[in-house]
């Protein structure tokens, strides 16, 4: 689950039953309860770049592969490319 807000995350910890903790300063927080991952990041809207959410894709991808599966690339004219060509 995740929350687009940073300060105050009351409601979110009280919903996901427990404090976050930094993963990157400042930049991402997470806590997992249950078998059920909570993520806290910067809201798109809040003026965070291109730069802030692909950095969060990245440490998803490497850090929690098994919440968030790798995106598939398209090429087109593969026939195994889950995009049209």
């Amino acid at each position: 689950m995740i929350f687009y807000f940073w300060k105050p995350r009351d409601c979110a910890e009280a919903i996901a039953g427990g404090q976050f903790p930094s993963i990157i300063p400042e930049k991402l927080l997470r806590f997992e309860r249950n078998n059920t991952h909570y993520f806290v990041i910067g809201h798109p809207a809040s003026g965070y770049g291109d730069a802030y959410f692909q950095r969060l894709g990245r440490c998803f991808h490497e850090y929690y592969p098994e919440v968030f599966a790798p995106v598939a690339r398209a090429t087109p004219g593969d026939p195994a490319s889950p995009a049209k060509a």
